[in-house]
């Protein structure tokens, strides 16, 4: 069994009754000399930014909400359930909620005649998301392509930034051509229709 020190128990001790800054042991010699904090203040020291919440003193960064973003709590918000398992994980990143929930609301969509109509929806929505990534990347490579110089295996340098402007128009319409005939792939796989 664990055993607590004093200290620490004296520490929770000052937290639960409000005492946040009160000492826990006693010293001599060595005084360190802090400005006392409110609750809630926030201030920066050694290049870093802090606050108090709580009682505790922590520490601010620049990736606290994408953390907050991205943290799975250990039972479902919707049911209560444990997500321990890496399925139930998953869905709480793209429902927030179970899988246990999530077969419960396809369950009830089926039940009603609206499932198919769910699942084309996010079928699509999906394929716009890849489509805008896919229009992203290619635009950020095309807009490079000027600059691009390249060191073969011998040591020379190639420039093949000195592209004309009907290739570059080509790779344009072939890249349109390629995100066409993937669009429309997913409506005939929506459809039902059969694949040669």
């Amino acid at each position: 069994m664990k055993q607590f020190s004093k200290d620490k128990i004296q520490r929770m001790r000052n937290i639960v009754s409000g005492n946040h800054g009160d000492k826990t042991k006693t010293s001599s010699g060595y005084r360190k000399y802090n400005k006392k904090r409110r609750e809630g203040e926030v201030w920066e020291e050694d290049g870093k930014t802090w606050t108090i919440k709580n009682g505790i003193r922590q520490n601010k960064t620049k990736l606290g909400e994408a953390r907050k973003k991205i943290k799975i709590p250990l039972s479902c918000p919707s049911c209560g359930g444990k997500l321990n398992n890496s399925a139930h994980k998953k869905m709480y990143r793209l429902y927030s909620h179970c899988l246990n929930c999530q077969n419960l609301f396809e369950h009830n969509l089926r039940a009603k005649g609206l499932y198919k109509e769910w699942m084309e929806n996010t079928i699509r929505d999906n394929f716009g998301s890849w489509t805008t990534k896919q229009e992203s990347r290619f635009n950020n490579w095309f807009n490079s392509i000027d600059s691009n110089h390249y060191i073969t295996e011998s040591g020379e340098v190639e420039d093949w930034s000195k592209l004309t402007s009907e290739t570059k128009e080509d790779l344009k319409r072939r890249f349109k051509e390629w995100i066409d005939s993937e669009k429309e792939l997913t409506e005939k796989l929506l459809n039902g229709e059969k694949q040669c």
